[in-house]
């Protein structure tokens, strides 16, 4: 009985945790991964996030994939005095005890080659990999078209 109880408690926990929209690599977390949705015949999408270091010792993102693209790239802002120019990065340092905002304008995912465009409302499934966390399978959400935040959490 008591053993049936805790198998309970953990799915009752594990539920809540993936619903919450937050995910964990070793220190790092993961939380509320979105995407835009993209026009038909679009072919590129940006994925965007926080990644929280509760650590004391840094870590980096190295690289992520995503089944719905033929690859997908980091990627940083470069501001100019008139423009803002995307670059790829090698990697996303994560300072210990920071966050690091992947956000429109600055660090984010680039999805390249998507396979299909992305639609509001649906859910895209990721793999992120850290030089010290491992690798984590996260979910982002996709909003609506040129949307500047996540969705609303619907708690």
């Amino acid at each position: 009985m008591r053993l049936m109880m805790l198998v309970a408690a953990l799915l009752v926990t594990g539920a809540s945790v993936a619903w919450a929209d937050d995910f964990r690599a070793y220190d790092v977390e993961i939380v509320q991964p979105w995407a835009r949705a993209t026009p038909p015949g679009e072919t590129t999408a940006m994925v965007f996030m926080k990644l929280g270091n509760t650590g004391d010792i840094a870590d980096r993102l190295l690289r992520a994939s995503a089944p719905a693209a033929e690859r997908v790239e980091l990627h940083g802002a470069e501001v100019g005095s008139d423009e803002i120019k995307m670059k790829t990065v090698d990697a996303i340092a994560l300072p210990p005890g920071q966050d690091v905002m992947l956000q429109p304008g600055s660090w984010h995912l680039m999805l390249i080659g998507l396979k299909e465009p992305l639609v509001a409302g649906s859910t895209l499934p990721l793999t992120l990999t850290f030089e010290r966390g491992g690798m984590v399978d996260v979910t982002a959400e996709v909003t609506d078209v040129g949307a500047m935040a996540p969705p609303p959490d619907d708690d």
